[in-house]
């Protein structure tokens, strides 16, 4: 069907011209400024005079919102990372350990047992929002002190995570409000 519509051998320019008239000629969300375009002959929209109707922008769809728990462990000068999926949203990226949903202290305390952590002290740091282009994620974060590493965890020193470790950046931004003691 466009094959009928496009000049043979020069496609790239014709697609280009079209997309040109899109960007300055027939503007989605302003007055259509029909009288400058060169194909205003072969328009429909023009003939009907419903040109103003058109191009049709579809609504945004809404974020879709995701509650998280994010745990910093920290043992001595070491804290815990994992590795994310390599599938999916931050894939194959390093995070603080987290869980899907809003937890309380004693949510976070059986969590931490479950992971084989023993806790000394449990300690709600912060509350954060990061938004994707089509996730917003809701995050609450607890500091837990623990007596030693444990679970399946990569366990960073400080400098490490403030150097050389690339956080995503929802997971950086509670560096300065949890880690402010470390810095």
């Amino acid at each position: 069907m466009l094959a009928a519509v496009y000049p043979q051998g020069r496609c790239g320019d014709f697609t280009q011209a079209l997309m040109e008239l899109g960007a300055v000629v027939c503007v989605p969300g302003a007055c259509p400024k029909c009288g400058l375009c060169p194909l205003r002959h072969l328009c429909g929209a023009f003939a009907a005079g419903t040109q103003a109707a058109f191009p049709v922008i579809p609504p945004k769809k809404p974020r879709r919102k995701e509650d998280k728990t994010v745990f910093l462990l920290r043992c001595g000068d070491r804290i815990a990372l994992r590795r994310r999926s390599e599938n999916g949203l931050l894939g194959g990226l390093w995070e603080f350990p987290n869980v899907e949903g809003h937890l309380d202290s004693a949510g976070a305390a059986a969590w931490a047992k479950e992971q084989g952590i023993c806790c000394g002290e449990i300690d709600r740091r912060a509350s954060k929002k990061h938004i994707f282009t089509h996730i917003e994620w809701h995050m609450d974060c607890y500091l837990i002190l623990c007596a030693h590493t444990a679970g399946d965890f990569y366990w960073v020193t400080e400098q490490a995570l403030l150097k050389e470790i690339s956080l995503p950046t929802a997971f950086r931004k509670f560096l300065g409000d949890v880690l402010t003691d470390l810095l």
